[in-house]
């Protein structure tokens, strides 16, 4: 997979006026972030390590997909192309983020949505990010996603 439209947009993002604003968007931030994830009451199947591998199989497809579609010699030049995936999982149940204090005091919230960086490198080289949303949550997450996508595009057409 190629890096190089995504790596410029980027680079070119963070030179930008408007990096900042767009740093803060909800999606964006880069605020707590978790490393695992787990289910109470399992029947032994590791369903969520499942879930997450399914939907970064399902979100690398997309992205080679629209890759090979910009990369397509019939594709007009002047055609400006601008793909933003998420990997999103949605469960019908409670959410929780565990947390471990610098006094090693655990804290439990219940959240809406949360998100977790995956331990295991995409083929970019990256560490994916992975969304898990409550089915209660999904309309509110799908705002903040509208809300994202649509900050992204207005800063690349700035940024022509």
């Amino acid at each position: 997979m190629h890096q190089s439209h995504y790596k410029s947009y980027v680079f070119h993002s963070l030179n930008n006026d408007n990096f900042p604003s767009i740093s803060k968007l909800p999606l964006l931030t880069s605020g707590q972030v978790g490393h695992g994830i787990t289910q109470a009451f399992t029947s032994g199947q590791d369903v969520p390590y499942k879930a997450v591998t399914t939907v970064l199989k399902a979100s690398i497809d997309r992205i080679t997909m629209l890759q090979e579609i910009q990369e397509d010699e019939k594709m007009p030049k002047s055609y400006e192309f601008f793909g933003i995936v998420f990997s999103i999982i949605v469960i019908d149940g409670s959410l929780f983020e565990c947390n471990i204090a610098n006094n090693e005091e655990i804290s439990l919230n219940k959240v809406g949505y949360s998100k977790i960086q995956w331990k295991n490198r995409l083929p970019t080289s990256i560490y994916p990010e992975v969304y898990i949303v409550t089915k209660e949550y999904l309309g509110n997450f799908l705002n903040l996603v509208n809300e994202t996508t649509n900050r992204l595009i207005e800063n690349f057409i700035k940024g022509q």
